[in-house]
């Protein structure tokens, strides 16, 4: 069986353009006799973390990337670019990073209609990143096509630039299209003029044959027009195998040994899938469950002396018993941090005089919520369950839900945005 593994895959999470679920992906190569695959969806990396754990779990290699669109122009432009396809695959944690500094600010910065790179965006997050020409809806194909052999060498020499020998690739595609088959000898004589090496794939949108015609389905929706207009067989873009891509790319040596060459470089750690929590800004040689216990037994004294505790039929000592337990559990759990943050800006909206709601959901079961000032309800009066809310024996973030007033919740925003920084607060 001839070594090759697909580098070009869109899943589920290319909305209305592929029939594929990434935990079937893993399934899919193994079948095909492939030992490794690459996710490349359109745009986005939604689904990275739930490939790379399927692949995990079935013994296969996860190669993380995406399918960028790309202009020769500005990503920051008001107006329609012409846009083509890359393939960036990343190579090890750095490329990841970087991809995702990619992927967002062409949501941030480059959306026009849909989330566009451009080469300077490139240029600053290159680092780590292998990347492809994208096939027959990449820059240098597009040129072929048009018949302009003179673009298409500038852009794929702006591209070599751009990423070096090593990380750049001339993709070669076949989908049976007219056009495609005959730029590959084009696109082959450009490698070797260049000094580029090749690498075949299949943009893989569906797992066989049969599915071409749901995926046609899919496109019509997507386009908002009639599935009349539409080729039923959508072209052959199904999981192949080694031996049916070797067939296709016979006279173009290397272009399929290339592919498992490239997935053997890539390797992307998402860890062991431990939280990583933000830490609550504190004094030298003061933790977070220290600071926490206080507030809540402070707390607990302000509600005594107003006399919203104990509750009817409780006593002080169930109190205090009931807080030492959630204390443990939390901080056991190792969620201390977590309730002073949230506590800090709950507090925030009551000093500012914006309106907050008194809490809803499992939430309500915590004492140390109702002490702290996160909530306003008194479990032990309810007989609310903290275990509801926080349990050790089904460990889970726990979700505290707060409403703040509509009119004044970005007040909110801009406090936490300025007591923890920008990049590290989202909505």
């Amino acid at each position: 069986m001839p070594d090759f593994v697909h580098l070009h895959l869109h899943s589920e999470y290319s909305l209305l353009d592929s029939t594929l679920r990434v935990a079937d992906i893993p399934a899919a190569a193994l079948a095909a006799g492939q030992d490794a695959v690459a996710l490349t969806d359109s745009g986005a990396l939604y689904g990275a973390v739930a490939f790379s754990r399927a692949c995990a779990e079935a013994g296969v290699r996860p190669v993380i990337g995406c399918e960028i669109f790309y202009t020769e122009g500005s990503r920051t432009a008001r107006s329609r670019e012409t846009l083509y396809r890359l393939v960036l695959l990343c190579e090890n944690n750095e490329g990841y990073l970087n991809l995702c500094r990619i992927v967002s600010a062409s949501f941030t910065e480059g959306w026009y209609g849909v989330p566009r790179v451009d080469r300077d965006l490139l240029e600053r997050n290159r680092g780590g990143l292998i990347c492809l020409s994208g096939g027959i809806d990449g820059p240098v194909a597009a040129a072929l096509c048009a018949g302009d052999a003179e673009t298409a060498e500038r852009r794929a020499s702006g591209l070599l630039s751009l990423f070096g020998s090593d990380n750049f690739f001339i993709e070669l595609t076949n989908h049976g299209g007219r056009e495609e088959r005959q730029i590959l000898p084009e696109l082959y004589a450009l490698s070797e003029k260049l000094g580029v090496s090749c690498a075949a794939a299949n943009d893989v949108r569906y797992r066989s044959p049969g599915d071409a015609a749901v995926h046609s389905v899919l496109r019509c929706i997507s386009a908002g027009r009639p599935l009349s207009s539409s080729d039923p067989t959508g072209g052959e873009y199904w999981f192949k195998s080694g031996a049916d891509m070797e067939k296709l790319f016979a006279g173009f040596p290397g272009a399929v040994a290339n592919t498992a060459r490239i997935a053997a470089r890539c390797s992307v750690d998402f860890g062991d899938g431990s939280l990583h929590l933000p830490s609550f800004p504190l004094p030298d040689g003061v933790c977070a469950d220290d600071e926490l216990r206080r507030l809540t037994f402070e707390g607990l004294g302000r509600l005594r002396a107003g006399g919203r505790i104990p509750a009817a039929g409780r006593t002080a000592d169930e109190y205090a018993e009931r807080a030492e337990y959630e204390l443990s559990v939390i901080r056991g759990m190792g969620y201390g941090d977590y309730f002073l943050i949230v506590a800090d800006y709950v507090g925030f909206a009551k000093r500012s005089g914006i309106s907050v709601g008194p809490g809803r959901g499992s939430g309500c079961g915590s004492l140390v919520a109702f002490a702290t000032g996160i909530t306003d309800i008194d479990p032990l009066l309810y007989g609310l369950y903290f275990e509801r809310f926080l349990n050790p024996e089904r460990v889970s973030m726990p979700d505290i839900d707060v409403d703040f007033d509509y009119n004044r919740r970005g007040e909110v925003v801009d406090y936490v945005i300025g007591r923890y920084g920008r990049d590290r607060v989202c909505q």
